[in-house]
């Protein structure tokens, strides 16, 4: 199985915050609007043949993918 590139979503102190390999990419006032724009980022950062994916992680037992790229050629 391919390790994928994960952008994760998660609460912030009120706020959600954009995470990627431990940075702080971006914290924004709701977790629509913070997932938007890591969909945004990821799809213009990976290519076709690299999976990535925006996963949002309300607790370490709470988290789901809502974005996959890279599995098939399209993303969802």
């Amino acid at each position: 199985m391919i390790a994928a590139d994960q952008y994760i979503i998660t609460p912030d102190q009120g706020d959600w915050a954009i995470r990627y390999n431990g940075d702080c990419l971006g914290r924004f006032a709701s977790c629509p609007r913070a997932i938007r724009a890591a969909v945004e980022v990821a799809d213009t950062a990976s290519s076709s043949n690299h999976v990535c994916e925006v996963v949002v992680e309300r607790s370490p037992n709470d988290r789901y993918t809502v974005w996959v790229r890279g599995t098939d050629g399209f993303s969802h």
